[in-house]
C-alpha cells in the first residue's frame, strides 16, 4: 500500500516499517531513482533491507544535484520533531511530496484530517551530519539553483532549444565552470521534482509550449535570423518570473491596470498569460477578450485604451518562433507603418501572424456595434466630439491628454547618462562635508536618479509642480541618516554584507518580494540594506507628493517609476558592473569618484589645487 493523502501517517513506525508499507513496484521505483544495481531480483524483505542500508549513505551525492527549494524543504523537515504539516494548494505541491517519497526520504499522508510529512530518524541523522560538516554543499546547491533558473530563462525566450547547446551558453554567463555531466544531473533531478520543462526530441521544452514541432519548424525556416542573446540578469529574471523583463509596452499595461486597482499579482498573471498566449499563436481577439475578463474591464473607453496597449505590446513581444526576437525588431518596421489592408475586416484578423507588426493606430478606427462585433469606423478628427463622451471637441479634450501622456512615456523611456545634473556634488559637499565615502557616492547617484524622474514629471507630467530641491535634500539627508543608523545597529549588516539575513521584516510590512529583481530576493545583509534604502527613499517621495496635494494615483505612479529605475540601477550597475563596492567598501574614501562623476572635475590634491587635510583623504586614497 502506498503512502498518500488517503493513508494515515503513523509516527511510531521506524524507517524499515515505513519502507515495508510500500509495494514492491514502489520499492523498485526507489531503487531505480537511486541507481542501485544488483538488487532488482531481491524479494521484498531483502530489498527493503538493502534500501534501508544504502539510502542514508547515498544522500550526499544526491544533495549535490538538488536546488535551493528542495534543500529548504529538507531543512524545514529537520526542524520538526515529528510531523511537518503542509498546505496543498496545487497539483505541483503533491508532485513535490511524491518526489521525496519516491526517493524514500520522506513519507506523507493523513494525520487528524491534515496533510503531514514524516521524515524517519535515520534520514534526519545523516542529513544533519551532512548539513553541519559539508560546508561546500550550500555553494553547490546555490549554483545548481542558478543553473536551473538560467535554463528556464532561456526556454522562456525560445520555448524549445537544443539540449546540448545550453550548458556552454550558460557557462559563458557564469563566473564558475559548469561540467556538462553535472549540468544534466542537475536538470534531470529538477525534471523529476517539477513540471516546468522537459526533454523533447533532443531539445528542452518549456511546459507552456503547446506545439513544440511548430515552434521548431518556424525557428528552422528563419536561418537568417540570429537568436536573441539575453544578458545574465535578463535570463535570471525570466527564469524566476516566467516572462522576460517588462519592456515599456508591458510596463504601460501594468501601469494602466494598476489604475483600476488590480493587485500586482493579478497584473503579473495577466501579463504572463498574454506573453504565453501570443507565443502559442492564439488570436489577438481571444487574448484581448480574455484579458478584459481577467481584469474586469467592460467599459467601452477602457476597452479601447487597453486594446491599444495590448496591440503595442504584441508588436514588441519576444516570440519563440522568432528566436527570442520581437516582430518589430526582425522586420525593422515601426508602429506607424500602415498595414490596414491586412487587418481590413477586423482588427484581430491576422495573416502570417508570427511575422506581423500591427499598427496600433488602426485600432482606434474600430467601433463596437450592439452585437458586440468590432467594425472599422471613421477616424476621430480634431474637431469631432471626443470619444470619451464629455461633449467637448476631441482637440479640446482627450487629444491633448493622449499626446501629453505619450510624450511623458517617451521621455521616461529615453534614459540619460547619470551625473550630478539634478543634485550637484557641490550641494552634497556643502551639506555633508568631508570625507566623501563610497556610501556618499551611492547616495549622490540615487538622488540624481530620483531627480531625473521628478524633473521629467514636472516638465511633461501635466501635474502640480513637485518641489525638486525639497525632495532631493530629504533623500540625501535621510539616506545618510539611514547609513549611520546601520553602523550603530547591533545586526552589523554592513560588516559582512553577504551573510544570510532574513527579509521577513519586509514581508511583514506587506511588501511582495517576488515582484522585485531576482538579485534582490536573496536573503543577505546586502539586500536588506538595499531594500531598506530604496523603500526609505520611496517613503520620502510619497510623503512629499501627498503633502503637496498630489493625488494618491499620481503618487503611486511616480513612486513606481522611481522604484523600477532604482532597482534597475542597483541590479544593472551595482551588481553587474561594480560588484556592489559602494556598500561592501562603504567606509573607503571616494573623492576620486566624486571628482569624475561630472565635468568640471573637482580640485585635485595631487596637483596642489586642494589639500589632503581639507578633503580628509590620504595620498593612498587619491588615484588620478
Amino acid at each position: 500500500m502506498s503512502y498518500g493523502i488517503d493513508r494515515e501517517i503513523n509516527t511510531s513506525m521506524d524507517y524499515r516499517q515505513l519502507l515495508m508499507g510500500l509495494t514492491v513496484k514502489e520499492l523498485q521505483g526507489i531503487r531505480k531513482n537511486w541507481g542501485f544495481e544488483g538488487i532488482s531480483h531481491l524479494k521484498k524483505v531483502e530489498l527493503v533491507e538493502e534500501l534501508y542500508n544504502r539510502i542514508p549513505l547515498s544522500l550526499e551525492l544526491w544533495l549535490k544535484n538538488i536546488n535551493t527549494a528542495l534543500y529548504d524543504f529538507l531543512r524545514e523537515n529537520l526542524s520538526e520533531e515529528d510531523l511537518l504539516f503542509v498546505d496543498i494548494e496545487s497539483e505541483g505541491d503533491f508532485s513535490l511530496l511524491e518526489y521525496f517519497q519516491q526517493y524514500g526520504v520522506v513519507f506523507y499522508g493523513n494525520y487528524e484530517d491534515s496533510i503531514a510529512v514524516y521524515m524517519p530518524d535515520e534520514i534526519k541523522e545523516n542529513l544533519r551530519y551532512i548539513f553541519s560538516y559539508k560546508s561546500e554543499l550550500r555553494t553547490i546547491i546555490k549554483q545548481n539553483t542558478e543553473i536551473v533558473s538560467m535554463t528556464i530563462g532561456f526556454l522562456v525566450y525560445y520555448g524549445v532549444y537544443p539540449t546540448m547547446k545550453i550548458p556552454e551558453i550558460i557557462e559563458s554567463l557564469l563566473t564558475y565552470k559548469v561540467k556538462p555531466y553535472h549540468y544534466f544531473e542537475v536538470i534531470d533531478e529538477f525534471i523529476k521534482a517539477y513540471d516546468i520543462f522537459s526533454y523533447y526530441q533532443g531539445n528542452l521544452k518549456l511546459k507552456y509550449v503547446m506545439d513544440p514541432e511548430w515552434v521548431l519548424q518556424e525557428q528552422n525556416v528563419r536561418d537568417n535570423v540570429d537568436y536573441y542573446r539575453p544578458g545574465r540578469n535578463e535570463i535570471m529574471s525570466a527564469g524566476v518570473n516566467l516572462i522576460p523583463s517588462y519592456n515599456k509596452e508591458y510596463k504601460a499595461i501594468k501601469n494602466y491596470l494598476r489604475k483600476i486597482e488590480l493587485s500586482n499579482q493579478d497584473i503579473d498573471d495577466i501579463l504572463i498569460y498574454m506573453y504565453l498566449e501570443i507565443n502559442n499563436d492564439r488570436s489577438l481577439q481571444e487574448i484581448i477578450l480574455e484579458i478584459m475578463e481577467m481584469s474586469g474591464i467592460y467599459d467601452k473607453e477602457k476597452f479601447y485604451k487597453l486594446g491599444d496597449l495590448i496591440l503595442a505590446a504584441y508588436n514588441n513581444t519576444r516570440q519563440w518562433v522568432l528566436k527570442g526576437n520581437t516582430a518589430e525588431r526582425v522586420h525593422n518596421i515601426t508602429n506607424s507603418l500602415d498595414i490596414s489592408e491586412d487587418i481590413e475586416d477586423s482588427i484581430f484578423k491576422q495573416t502570417e501572424k508570427n511575422e506581423k507588426v500591427v499598427d496600433i493606430n488602426e485600432f482606434r478606427n474600430y467601433k463596437e456595434d450592439s452585437s458586440g462585433t468590432v467594425h472599422k469606423g471613421k477616424e476621430v478628427g480634431r474637431n469631432d466630439p471626443c470619444p470619451c463622451g464629455s461633449g467637448k471637441k476631441y482637440k479640446k479634450c482627450c487629444l491633448k491628454k493622449e499626446q501629453q501622456r505619450e510624450l511623458l512615456e517617451s521621455k521616461l523611456n529615453q534614459g540619460e547618462e547619470l551625473n550630478d545634473k539634478y543634485y550637484s556634488r557641490k550641494e552634497y559637499i556643502e551639506k555633508m562635508g568631508y570625507p566623501l565615502l563610497r556610501i556618499d557616492f551611492f547616495i549622490l547617484e540615487i538622488a540624481n536618479i530620483v531627480g531625473s524622474i521628478i524633473t521629467i514629471y514636472n516638465k511633461y507630467g501635466n501635474i502640480k509642480r513637485i518641489d525638486l530641491n525639497g525632495v532631493l535634500n530629504r533623500v540625501v539627508k535621510k539616506g545618510r541618516e539611514l547609513y549611520e543608523s546601520c553602523l550603530e545597529c547591533k545586526n552589523g549588516c554592513l560588516e559582512n554584507t553577504y551573510r544570510p539575513v532574513s527579509l521577513n521584516a519586509f514581508r511583514e510590512r506587506g511588501i511582495v518580494l517576488d515582484t522585485f529583481p531576482i538579485e534582490l530576493q536573496e536573503e543577505t545583509a546586502l539586500n536588506f540594506f538595499y531594500l531598506e534604502f530604496v523603500l526609505n527613499t520611496i517613503d520620502i517621495v510619497n510623503t512629499v507628493l501627498i503633502k503637496s496635494e498630489h493625488s494618491e494615483e499620481q503618487a503611486l505612479e511616480i513612486c513606481q517609476v522611481i522604484i523600477d529605475d532604482l532597482f534597475g540601477f542597483i541590479t544593472g550597475n551595482c551588481y553587474e558592473k561594480c560588484g556592489n563596492r559602494c556598500i561592501i567598501n562603504h567606509h573607503e574614501n571616494a573623492y576620486c569618484e566624486f571628482c569624475t562623476f561630472s565635468i568640471p572635475y573637482l580640485p585635485c590634491p595631487e596637483k596642489g589645487e586642494i589639500s589632503y587635510e581639507e578633503i580628509k583623504a590620504s595620498e593612498e586614497d587619491i588615484n588620478c
